[in-house]
Order: C-alpha cells, then sequence, then structure tokens
C-alpha cells in the first residue's frame, strides 16, 4: 500500500508575500555572516499573470538601493546568457607587502582572456602560459553590484526550454557556475504562473521543488488600496476595484465552474493610467472615450466600471478631504454620514473601503516625513468617535495601526483614542 503526500495551498497577497522575502533574504545573510556555508535559500513565486510579482521585487531592491536584474527564462534559447560563454582562462600573479607582516606575498588571480592586458597594467604577469578552459561572467553580474544585497529574479522559469531550467538549478545550487560564483547576499527569486491549464508550462519535479521554496501569491484588494494610493491611482478608481473584487478575481458557481474570468490587475492599471486626467464622468465625449479604451484594456467588465459611474460611487468622501484642516468638523462628518448612509440603510463594505483608506493616507502622510500635529489628532479624534460611521471593527483596525507605528504612537496618548482600542479589544 502507498500514499502520496499532497500539499495544502495557502495563498499570500503581495503584503504578506514581500514579507516573506524580505525574511528569507535576511536570514540568508546572517547564516552567512555566522559561518553557514550551505547555499543561501531561494525563494519562487507562484500567481496568475499581472498580480505584480515582478514589480513587488524591483520595487523592493529600489527602496533597499540592492542591485536588481530580471532574466526572461522563456526567452532564451541557449545557456550562455545564463552560464556564461565558455572562454580561455589564465592564471596571473602578482607580488605584494603584507601590510602586518611587510613579508612579500605571491597574489594570484584567474582571468579571462580579454582582460589580460588590463591586469598586466595592474603589475600582475602571466604564470602560466597554458589556459584554462572556463566561462565568462554572464552580462546579467553586471546589474548585481548593490552593496548591501543584490536580487536576480529567474522569471518564468517553467516557460523555460528544458536545459534552460536546469541549468538555472544548477546556480541556485552552487550560487554561480564553473569558475564564477553571485555576489555576496544575493537572492535568487523564481517567478512562474500556476500549472492550472489556463498556462503553457512545465513541471518541476519534486527533486528540482527541493531546492529553494515555493510562496503562492495571489491578489488582494486591500494591498492593491495601499499600492495605489502610493502610485499615483486616482482614489475613484480604488473604490471601483474594492467594491467590486470579482473583476480581477472572477467569479464561479455552487460546483467551481468558472462563471466570470477577471482581468488582472495590470489590465486595469493601465486602464486607469489611461484615464488619469478625466475628472468630469458625465461628459458624453469622456464616457464615450472611457467605454472605448475600457474595452480594449479590460473587454466586458468596463460595463461594470460605467456602472459603477451611474450610481455615482466615484463621489465618495475622500481621505485628503476627511483630513483637509481647513474643512470644518461638522462638514466632514456629514460628507462622511452622506457616503456610509443610502437613505436609512448602512453599507458596511463603504465604511470598510473608506477606513482602509484613511489607514493608509495617515500612514503615508507620517512616511513623507510630515509632522504629525494636535490639529491633525484633533480630526482623527472626531473621525473614529461615533462608531456608526466607520464601524466598531473598522476603527478598531484603524487605531491597532497606530500601536504599531512609531511614527503614530504619539495619537494613542489621547485618552479617547487609546480608551477605544481598550474597549474594543
Amino acid at each position: 500500500m502507498s500514499s502520496k503526500q499532497t500539499d495544502a495551498v495557502i495563498s499570500y497577497g503581495p503584503k504578506e508575500t514581500l514579507e516573506i522575502i524580505k525574511n528569507v533574504h535576511k536570514t540568508n545573510i546572517l547564516n552567512k555572516k555566522n559561518g553557514i556555508k550551505d547555499a543561501p535559500v531561494a525563494v519562487g513565486i507562484k500567481g496568475v499573470h499581472g498580480i505584480g510579482k515582478t514589480q513587488m521585487l524591483k520595487q523592493y531592491a529600489e527602496e533597499n538601493n540592492f542591485g536588481y536584474y530580471k532574466l526572461s527564462l522563456a526567452q532564451l534559447d541557449e545557456v550562455g546568457a545564463l552560464q556564461g560563454y565558455p572562454t580561455k582562462l589564465f592564471r596571473m600573479k602578482t607580488t605584494i607587502t603584507n601590510k602586518k607582516t611587510g613579508v612579500p606575498e605571491d597574489k594570484f588571480v584567474t582571468v579571462e582572456e580579454n582582460l589580460i592586458e588590463v591586469y598586466k597594467n595592474a603589475g600582475f604577469k602571466i604564470s602560466s602560459s597554458k589556459p584554462i578552459m572556463g566561462f565568462a561572467k554572464p552580462e546579467f553580474l553586471n546589474f548585481l553590484n548593490g552593496k548591501n544585497g543584490n536580487i536576480l529574479v529567474l522569471d518564468d522559469f517553467t516557460r523555460a526550454l528544458p536545459f534552460i531550467l536546469q541549468a538555472s538549478f544548477d546556480i541556485i545550487e552552487e550560487q554561480g557556475f564553473n569558475n564564477w560564483r553571485l555576489p555576496d547576499n544575493t537572492l535568487i527569486v523564481l517567478t512562474e504562473n500556476p500549472s492550472d491549464g489556463e498556462y503553457i508550462v512545465n513541471t518541476v519535479d519534486d527533486a528540482l521543488k527541493t531546492r529553494y521554496i515555493s510562496i503562492e501569491m495571489k491578489f488582494s484588494k486591500e494591498d492593491y488600496i495601499e499600492w495605489g494610493a502610493n502610485n499615483h491611482i486616482k482614489g475613484e478608481y480604488l473604490n471601483f476595484i474594492y467594491m467590486n473584487p470579482q473583476v480581477v478575481e472572477g467569479e464561479t458557481d455552487s460546483d467551481g465552474n468558472a462563471t466570470m474570468i477577471g482581468r488582472s490587475p495590470r489590465e486595469w492599471t493601465k486602464f486607469f493610467r489611461l484615464i488619469n486626467y478625466i475628472n468630469n464622468f458625465q461628459d458624453p465625449k469622456n464616457l464615450e472615450y472611457i467605454r472605448k479604451i475600457g474595452w480594449l484594456c479590460v473587454k466586458e467588465h468596463i460595463n461594470y466600471f460605467v456602472t459603477f459611474l451611474a450610481n455615482g460611487l466615484d463621489k465618495l468622501v475622500s481621505p485628503d478631504y476627511l483630513m483637509d484642516l481647513n474643512k470644518s468638523d461638522s462638514d466632514v462628518l456629514e460628507r462622511l454620514k452622506d457616503s456610509v448612509y443610502f437613505g436609512n440603510s448602512y453599507r458596511f463594505d463603504i465604511a470598510s473601503l473608506l477606513g482602509l483608506r484613511l489607514k493608509n493616507y495617515i500612514n503615508k502622510y507620517v512616511r513623507e516625513g510630515n509632522k504629525v500635529s494636535e490639529d491633525f489628532i484633533d480630526r482623527i479624534e472626531i473621525l473614529l468617535k461615533d462608531d456608526e460611521l466607520f464601524g466598531v471593527d473598522n476603527v478598531y483596525s484603524i487605531i491597532k495601526d497606530f500601536a504599531s507605528n512609531n511614527k503614530l504612537n504619539k495619537i494613542l496618548n489621547r485618552e479617547s483614542i487609546s480608551n477605544k482600542l481598550l474597549s474594543i479589544s
């Protein structure tokens, strides 16, 4: 009798995925510092196209001044671009004086044929005229020059030709190939699409899977709202995605059969960029343009967006308005109430959306170096005072965020705010 282990699939949004990647990278670096000689652990990210896998990694590298390079394995048809091309290598030496002992010592290096003259000018001489066959360093190494770390993305690796796939795993295991090595503190990240029949991908056998850890990444409307707030996506468009996640995630019937195929966040972002400067959604010419460009970007899903505009949901109060200290408290509260109540009906979904956007706004405000003044705290206190506006759960989420951010801790010095946290928890 035999049994086969089946792995439970746990999916994470981009924010949680990135936290795992950061911790793996940090642990790899610490392991090397502590003399652990195992190869650094590589990370695989599996997810549908357009959810921001490579963009997330590039942004992580930019924010930390890491070297970064994305190598599209599916486009390679020879291993040279990955492993380097065969070349002649020569042993060269020079004599240097040990600074501590004052004793002359020989220093040896292995040099590619085209670099011999450079090393000769630096005082080196060829120690053996017989060349060694090796491999020239691949071009992408020139981009992995970060002082604190590097990110090498092997993109679409399960779409690669079999011999390219095998070569990539040799590099993961050896952190290089033959005579060259990756720079210290380099994290290799593999990206792939799922093997669910929607994509043409190669199967990775169990032996190769043991060489890296794999994370299932999914779309998260909350993460998209936070990302969009920091990347010039209009608040109205963020409202739409939050209230209509099915336009990204798709829908299924009770038997799990797809009844609607969503469009990727990348496609919606492209659409939003192309209508970024339209302010009057009631103008027939603007609506006609939105319909045309929307069909090109997201096909029939544009009908959801047009309906969203027709219902006036683009006019929900923005966090900028709520935190505008030139507006009166009564005016701000009235606009907030108008947004979360439709007649006598309380819209919890809209309250959740506005609570999330307010939390993101406050975090961005302090991240950009703005001062948290007493007037600023006064406004927060007034907005969170009435649980019937944002709702108890949303208020708790917002205040809890203050406790986990050192720059916002002073808000909890306000007794009415800290008491809310204690009473809800």
